[in-house]
C-alpha cells in the first residue's frame, strides 16, 4: 500500500471514530491545508476540532504532543479551535494528543 493510501484509510477510520462519538466530520483532501480533519459537535456549534492524523509508527507521544502545541500556535487557528494530533502507539490504533 502506497503512503498515500495509508495515510488517507487512517483518517477515514479516525473519521468513523469521531463520527460515533456524535461528530460532524469534513475531511481535507489531497493535503491542501495542515490539517486532515476537522469536526464539528453540537448545534448550535459547541466545539471545533482540527485534526492531524500521523500514522507512522516511529512518531511516540512526545513528539505527537510536540507537534500539537507547534499546530495550537498556527496564525490560521482560531482561537475556540481545539487542535489533536493522533497516531497509531503500541496496540492503541488512535492515541489522541
Amino acid at each position: 500500500m502506497n503512503t498515500s493510501l495509508k495515510g488517507s484509510s487512517y483518517e477515514r477510520a479516525y473519521k468513523h471514530v469521531l463520527k460515533s462519538r456524535g461528530y460532524d466530520v469534513g475531511r481535507a483532501r489531497a493535503s491542501l491545508g495542515v490539517f486532515d480533519l476537522f469536526a464539528i459537535h453540537g448545534h448550535p456549534v459547541s466545539e471545533l476540532l482540527l485534526v492531524q492524523c500521523k500514522n507512522v509508527k516511529r512518531m511516540g507521544c512526545m513528539a505527537a504532543s510536540r507537534l500539537a502545541v507547534k499546530l495550537r500556535l498556527l496564525d490560521k487557528v482560531p482561537v475556540f479551535a481545539t487542535v489533536r494530533v493522533v497516531h497509531p502507539h503500541g496496540k492503541v490504533m488512535f492515541c489522541e494528543h
